[in-house]
This record gives C-alpha cells, sequence and structure tokens, in this order.
C-alpha cells in the first residue's frame, strides 16, 4: 500500500529517529553538518549525501514506514547494493561513468519511498525533489544534478541498456552527454533489480513482481 496511518507509525518513527540520531552524533564527533560542509575536501561528496540531515530524516522515515513489510525494504543497504553493482557494470561494460556520480545516484534512487507511502507520490518523482535539494547543498554542479536526477527519474525502467544508441563514437567520453545520462539510468534500474535476491525470498507467493523482473537464481 502506498498509504499509511501516520498516526499508528508515530510512535513508531520516534523511536527510529531518537536511535538514529544518537548513532549520528557518535558517528560525527558531534561534528554539526554544516560544519562539515565547511570542510569538504577532507570528506567525499557521498559522505556528504550519507550525513545531510534531509537525508537521514527521509532514512528514519522509511523505516518506520517498513518495519512490517515482508517485501524488499529499501535500506541503505539497498542503496549500497545497487551502487557497488552499478560500478561493476559500469567497469565490465567500459562506461567512462565517474564513480561518484554512480553511488550518489544509488545513494538517492529510492530516498522518496516515505513520500509515497504519506500521499502516493510515485516515489521517483519525490525522490528526484529530495535529491536535488541534497545535492545542491553537498557541491554538485549543475550537470551533475541534472543527471542524477535523471536517473533517479527513469530508475523504474523507462530506459534499458538495449534503447541506447551512441550519437558518435566520443560519446561515451564526455561526461554531460546524453548518451551518458541515460546509461547512468539504465545501470541504475539494472542495479536495483540485480541487488534483489528473489530465488530466497520467503514472500515470493505475495509479490506482485512479475516474473520476468525477478531474479531466480545467483546470475553471474
Amino acid at each position: 500500500m502506498n498509504h499509511i496511518d501516520n498516526k499508528n507509525n508515530t510512535e513508531k518513527i520516534n523511536n527510529i529517529k531518537s536511535v538514529n540520531n544518537n548513532e549520528a552524533i557518535n558517528n560525527t564527533g558531534k561534528i554539526d553538518y554544516l560544519e562539515k560542509i565547511n570542510h569538504t575536501e577532507h570528506i567525499s561528496r557521498c559522505q556528504l549525501i550519507y550525513d545531510h540531515p534531509l537525508y537521514q530524516a527521509e532514512l528514519v522515515k522509511i523505516a518506520g514506514y517498513e518495519s512490517d513489510r515482508i517485501f524488499c525494504k529499501h535500506t541503505f543497504e539497498h542503496f549500497m547494493d545497487v551502487a557497488r553493482i552499478a560500478y561493476i557494470m559500469s567497469l565490465e561494460k567500459g562506461y567512462k561513468l565517474s564513480k561518484e556520480i554512480i553511488y550518489a545516484a544509488a545513494l538517492l534512487h529510492d530516498i522518496g519511498r516515505a513520500i509515497q507511502y504519506e500521499d502516493g507520490t510515485p516515489h521517483d518523482k519525490a525522490g528526484a525533489e529530495i535529491a536535488d535539494k541534497i545535492l545542491s547543498d553537498c557541491g554538485f554542479s549543475d550537470d551533475e544534478r541534472n543527471m542524477i536526477v535523471a536517473a533517479i527519474i527513469s530508475h523504474r525502467g523507462s530506459v534499458h541498456e538495449s534503447d541506447i544508441h551512441k550519437s558518435d563514437k566520443d560519446a561515451e567520453y564526455t561526461e554531460h552527454t546524453e548518451y551518458t545520462r541515460n546509461i547512468l539510468s539504465a545501470i541504475i534500474y539494472k542495479a536495483d533489480k540485480l541487488s534483489r535476491q528473489c530465488f530466497r525470498c520467503n514472500a515470493q507467493k505475495e509479490c506482485n513482481w512479475s516474473m520476468e523482473k525477478r531474479n531466480l537464481e545467483i546470475n553471474i
């Protein structure tokens, strides 16, 4: 279901938020997030995404809404799985995509899930708006933000590798062409699906994924 009774989940979410905030304080040594922004030369921009207050708040809400979910959850571990799979795909296929851009897109691709649960807004659309705010704060350029946001919007399957054609032989060597934007979108979509271990899921009978989408064996 997309809509969840917020009243029934308020206490659950507040409890998770309290734990999360304590962990965040311990992990950062009580360094204020804005102070981190001023020392970005020592911190990766992907770390800044993770530490961003809005990102943490959305992770907390997603965890609260999905605490009783029997299907695949949208956890930070899932985001990292997608990042690593997408980067491996990029290396294996010879795509010259920035590792940082791939990871940023993966870390943010499902960040709109809580809003979808709250009011039914598709999580790709909601996530794109959240991501744009976070990326701007974390020092990503307009071109980089546009590329990552495009991948988030299309990560549910509107762009596939088989549909992409290079406009010219040097297209893959240019960072922000339509070709590279489409490639990023395609590998985030594919990595998202490959990250799910359908073959060992206990909720297979209840899942509404088509058999074509499911990973029914280990593919290497």
